[in-house]
């Protein structure tokens, strides 16, 4: 592997030197003439970090549009086709699309010869999920941003961007090609008009591991709501991986910072709504397996914000199930899809709902203003809801959970520490960060 990436990046110096970014590719998958194991980046199967984010992607994809960014051999488009979309998938070196032709002569993927910097005209705006795997990190900076401008214009409105990347900080080396990235770089997709999702930051399995980062990004409007999925994480993360900001992810050089940002509250007209469309994502998502489309143009229910969705047994009132977000990553009206769909799938505490009990379900919705630090002396019991996070442990309890227990300011700190796994008293201990927020909440009627 050292000798083929060494050929790679003798390759991409010269042409970088000619002013071609991309012509390399080309030249080498001609030189390896069929043998496929000296391209650097073609492990001849799907990107772990890709099939594992779509096991998790839920939904009906019969009827939706992927297109894979430079896709090399094929395997990742393979693994997205395997998964219902129909998919475009493209890559500028000729040679590369005729190995993909015949390694998947059977193949229901479109391949196609296209250079990103200067793609067809109508894949702007034409695709419900785009992924882009490991192609912005063999790319200049100069080229970068504007393969990103370009990558964040193929995302239809309502549809996810799926990145995978090699990752650092701002002020680490980026080394020799392969360059990893930075999530200040990664903004350039915001720029775009694309609002971020599930941004992970992990180091994977490899020998030495390599750290990455798996994110998503969105384009608001109607559109079928996307399941953000990625629930999984390979690798061990380190301790500032769970550190919380929550940020617009433009605002870290004095940009407007998420939590001073206004909060619109949700009226008693799109509570209503909200529940209604709960309700019927668990149902449809139970019954077809199917995520049933929104559409709406209320400022209300299109703010970013977090929410957490509870169900209970009707008749005996008591807990369902019980999921949610604590960052506000996507429209309201998506968020609560999500949770609602997660509440009656996926809480460890309970086996999933069925469809035969969904009539006999009481649904809640709590939506979270901005997580922002508090002091131990700043929490109110009632108000305040509270997330602890050290290292790799983190808990989270809605401002419900110590009113319903009558529980003082001190029991709320030590139940938080429990929820996540932590000593009592360990609220106090260096090295331990502790955020509140408030909710609004609402229910149907028991």
């Amino acid at each position: 592997m050292t000798d083929h990436r060494a050929r790679a990046r003798a390759l991409a110096d010269e042409a970088l030197r000619r002013g071609d970014a991309v012509g390399w590719f080309e030249t080498l998958y001609r030189e390896v003439d069929g043998d496929w194991a000296r391209i650097p980046w073609a492990d001849l199967s799907p990107n772990p970090h890709v099939a594992e984010w779509l096991a998790a992607d839920l939904g009906d994809r019969s009827a939706r549009t992927a297109l894979v960014v430079g896709c090399g051999l094929g395997d990742d488009a393979e693994a997205v086709a395997a998964r219902g979309y129909r998919v475009v998938a493209f890559d500028v070196a000729p040679t590369a699309i005729e190995g993909c032709r015949r390694r998947y002569p059977e193949t229901r993927v479109e391949y196609r010869v296209a250079d990103l910097f200067d793609p067809p005209s109508d894949w702007a705006g034409g695709f419900d999920l785009v992924v882009e795997v490991n192609t912005l990190q063999v790319l200049p900076d100069a080229r970068r941003v504007q393969a990103m401008g370009r990558i964040a214009d193929f995302v239809a409105p309502g549809g996810t961007l799926l990145v995978v990347a090699r990752g650092r900080e701002e002020n680490d080396e980026p080394g020799r090609m392969p360059w990893p990235l930075t999530r200040r770089e990664l903004r350039a997709f915001a720029d775009a008009g694309l609002v971020e999702g599930r941004f992970e930051d992990f180091h994977d399995d490899e020998t030495p591991p390599v750290r990455r980062f798996r994110a998503t990004w969105c384009r608001p409007g109607e559109g079928r709501a996307s399941v953000d999925a990625g629930s999984g994480r390979r690798g061990k993360r380190n301790a500032a991986d769970r550190r919380p900001r929550e940020r617009d992810p433009m605002a870290d050089d004095g940009n407007e910072d998420a939590a001073s940002r206004p909060v619109l509250e949700v009226p008693p007209e799109a509570r209503r709504t909200l529940l209604e469309i709960a309700r019927r994502a668990i149902a449809s998502f139970l019954d077809r397996g199917e995520i049933p489309p929104w559409r709406t143009e209320s400022p209300e229910l299109l703010q970013p914000r977090a929410t957490f969705v509870t169900l209970w047994r009707r008749e005996v009132d008591e807990l369902r199930g019980c999921r949610g977000e604590p960052f506000a990553r996507r429209p309201l009206i998506e968020s609560v899809v999500h949770m609602a769909i997660a509440s009656a799938t996926d809480d460890p505490r309970f086996p999933p709902v069925t469809i035969e009990e969904v009539p006999g379900l009481r649904i809640g919705i709590s939506a979270l203003t901005p997580i922002a630090p508090i002091r131990p002396e700043e929490i109110e019991v009632g108000r305040h809801g509270l997330l602890i996070v050290r290292g790799r442990d983190a808990g989270l309890l809605l401002p419900e959970v110590p009113a319903r227990y009558g529980w003082s300011r001190k029991e709320f700190l030590s139940g938080i520490c429990e929820k996540a796994g932590l000593p009592e008293g360990a609220w106090q201990a260096m090295g331990v960060e502790l955020y509140g927020f408030e909710t609004e909440e609402w229910s149907e009627e028991g």
